[in-house]
């Protein structure tokens, strides 16, 4: 994984990436992550990790023009796990799912012509 981007957000809610040195929009932090980069967001002011809520944010942001389209039935039980002793393991298995997305995508990667190893003999 690459270098960890830490993104700092000040009082007005703008996002500072200090790695490329530029305030950077919601949508260029779901950039970040969609290629793979390890962001990590501070408060600017206390150094606070705020890593979480900023990405609900991001979440939220593209939910309101429709754009990632998250399931109803996943919200709700992501509400309802929440303070209970079955959240560990909702969490462990949404780790597990995504972890299966990702090495379903890298073999994906893998597999196209002059990229990777697979279908090789």
């Amino acid at each position: 994984m690459r270098d960890k981007v830490i993104i700092k957000r000040y009082a007005n809610r703008r996002l500072y990436d200090t790695n490329q040195s530029r305030y950077i929009n919601m949508d260029d932090l779901a950039a970040l992550l969609k290629r793979g980069q390890d962001v990590e967001v501070r408060d600017a002011s206390t150094s606070e990790d705020i890593t979480a809520l900023v990405l609900l944010q991001v979440i939220v942001e593209r939910e309101k023009r429709h754009v990632s389209g998250l399931p109803v039935g996943l919200l709700k039980e992501l509400i309802m796990v929440q303070d209970t002793p079955g959240k560990r393991w909702f969490d462990l298995a949404m780790e597990q799912s995504f972890q299966f997305i990702r090495r379903m995508r890298q073999e994906k990667l893998d597999g196209q012509p002059g990229k990777g190893k697979a279908g090789k003999s």
